[in-house]
């Protein structure tokens, strides 16, 4: 049988514990071309949170595109991707051309695509030393003039956004936020995993103050870890005694990503030594072990 717990990449929905308010509200942000901040330390879940919120938005006949800001090693490239994830999103590339004219006149990319996938890949045809910044403007302007003339909605997610002060900090930002401001068919979400970074991008003084709500991702409840272990190892009729999962909970301070470890690596010695209660001791034999 499949180890239900998974750790280190993209959960699916039936190995989801807990936050169904934040995904409810954050879905519903977005649909709704809210801006959002996302904050929480690594591990806990955050990059899980919006792909399963983006599936949802994608049920509803939103289109969604999801960019790593920290993939790219220059502003080039991460505008050059950036454009690239959002025309693709949007549709097959001869269907979405005829929506993006003024696009195509003021930056006027190098456009080619896959014969064999379909897909569409831009070149912003500058040099490899040339700043790009001038063409950020319609680059970041481009999403909503795809939403208009193809009569549909979008949602955004750029995560790790701290990274992007790499690029040119506030000067950046201001050119992102004149341009997403004015896209009310767009729904963005900005995730973070270094909240300091992303608190003092939010503060006073910086283009993104006061442009959206701010979501602090908390620990997940000790109840919520308990059920969703118990349900998963009842399912192969083993037990999980209330006093190995505490001394679980306390090893792994309630961190996703540890929880969802340690339970992974419980799951597996169970299934090798055919072990149909799990008490205090087999706990500790995996934790030693990680």
């Amino acid at each position: 049988m499949e180890n239900p717990f998974v750790f280190g990449e993209i959960v699916e929905q039936r190995h989801f514990v807990d936050r169904e308010k934040e995904l409810q509200n954050l879905v519903r942000d977005l649909a709704d071309g809210q801006k959002v901040f996302l904050l929480s330390p690594r591990r806990f879940g955050k990059s899980s949170l919006v792909s399963l919120a983006l599936l949802k938005l994608q049920k509803r006949h939103i289109r969604t595109a999801n960019i790593t800001v920290s993939s790219y090693a220059n502003y080039a490239q991460f505008l050059e991707k950036f454009a690239e994830r959002v025309l693709r999103s949007a549709g097959p590339w001869d269907r979405v051309k005829g929506w993006i004219g003024r696009f195509i006149q003021r930056v006027q990319p190098t456009i080619t695509m896959n014969p064999a996938s379909g897909e569409t890949s831009i070149s912003l045809s500058r040099a490899a030393d040339s700043d790009a910044s001038p063409l950020a403007a319609e680059v970041f302007a481009m999403p909503g003039e795809l939403a208009r003339n193809g009569g549909f909605r979008m949602a955004i997610c750029l995560d790790e956004f701290q990274q992007i002060d790499l690029f040119g900090g506030p000067a950046v930002e201001n050119v992102l936020r004149n341009e997403v401001q004015r896209q009310r068919e767009i729904g963005y979400v900005f995730s973070g995993s270094q909240p300091s970074l992303m608190e003092e991008m939010l503060s006073s003084g910086r283009p993104f103050h006061k442009a959206g709500p701010a979501v602090f991702l908390e620990k997940i409840p000790v109840a919520a870890w308990k059920d969703f272990i118990r349900a998963q190892f009842k399912s192969r009729r083993r037990k999980v005694t209330e006093q190995a999962l505490d001394r679980l909970m306390k090893a792994a301070d309630l961190i996703p990503y540890d929880v969802q470890r340690t339970a992974h690596e419980l799951w597996d010695y169970a299934e090798l030594a055919d072990r149909a209660e799990l008490d205090i001791p087999e706990v500790d034999l995996v934790i030693d072990e990680l």
